[in-house]
């Protein structure tokens, strides 16, 4: 059942960019990368967007009722992550279900938007005429008009507001234990705003090691290449002043995989250690 949670939720992100693109302006031509070209120019009629909006929200509330037809038979907890939060939901009710559906793709959707505001953050001096950040710019829209360290911030102000605003919420329905306090749901959200970066070294370990990869091993000049290139050198730039090169051989790619790895796998217990301090 996870994994078919997995699948709907991409299926849900793809409707959902379906319909974003839609609505998307001033992008240049880039026959190179399908998504890019499939994007409609303005002018279109606004009808044309419903059709995805409409099988986003049919599959949302679809797949509530079946996992709350057949989770109970299955033995499946549903539970959605939020650092060291975890809510489970109870598959014997549909309100949980459909709130547990809901929920699971906003969180999906905004791991990915965090994303592109991390990567467009870093690729900040790249000209606009590079298709791949054009796109990326251009879904997050205001955002990537906004300084990078405002970017970089979103994540933790929007996870914070999330949870102050829903947090009593989740306290009514019983999937967290309540509060004693408003300061202690404003340390909860601190938390929960620290969590919507705990992707980030998962990404950058991805195109990291895309991009050690296309430094060895030539695999053409496709546009999606040029950008792996373009956001590995922006990504490796504060490592740049160290001594790194051997030779012919640049080790700081390997350094900055080396240090993302070793975040991605100890930040989760130091934000849960955190969690703890904080939340007493």
């Amino acid at each position: 059942m996870a994994v078919l949670d997995f699948i709907l939720n991409c299926v849900c992100l793809l409707l959902w960019l379906n319909w974003r693109s839609r609505g998307l302006t001033s992008l240049p031509a880039a026959p190179g990368i399908a998504l890019i070209g499939t994007l409609k120019r303005a002018g279109r009629r606004r009808a044309e967007r419903w059709p995805s909006s409409v099988a986003l929200v049919a599959i949302l509330v679809a797949r509530a009722v079946l996992y709350a037809e057949v989770g109970s038979s299955t033995r499946w907890i549903p539970s959605l992550s939020f650092g060291p939060l975890a809510l489970h939901f109870r598959t014997d009710n549909f309100v949980r279900m459909l709130l547990f559906s809901w929920l699971g793709f906003v969180a999906f959707l905004a791991i990915f938007y965090f994303s592109l505001f991390l990567i467009t953050a870093v690729n900040r001096n790249v000209p606009n005429n590079e298709p791949w950040t054009a796109l990326m710019r251009a879904h997050i829209g205001l955002f990537a008009r906004l300084p990078a360290w405002v970017t970089l911030l979103a994540p933790f102000a929007g996870g914070f507001v999330f949870w102050i605003a829903l947090g009593p919420m989740f306290e009514k329905f019983q999937l967290t234990v309540a509060t004693k306090s408003f300061t202690a749901l404003l340390r909860q959200a601190s938390v929960i705003g620290l969590s919507t970066w705990m992707f980030w070294p998962y990404l950058i370990a991805g195109i990291l090691m895309l991009y050690i990869v296309s430094s060895y091993v030539y695999l053409g000049n496709a546009p999606f290449w040029n950008f792996i290139g373009l956001s590995g050198r922006n990504l490796l730039r504060p490592l740049s002043p160290l001594p790194l090169r051997c030779g012919k051989a640049d080790l700081t790619p390997l350094l900055a995989l080396g240090l993302v790895i070793a975040l991605a796998m100890y930040a989760p217990s130091m934000l849960g250690w955190l969690y703890a301090k904080i939340t007493v």
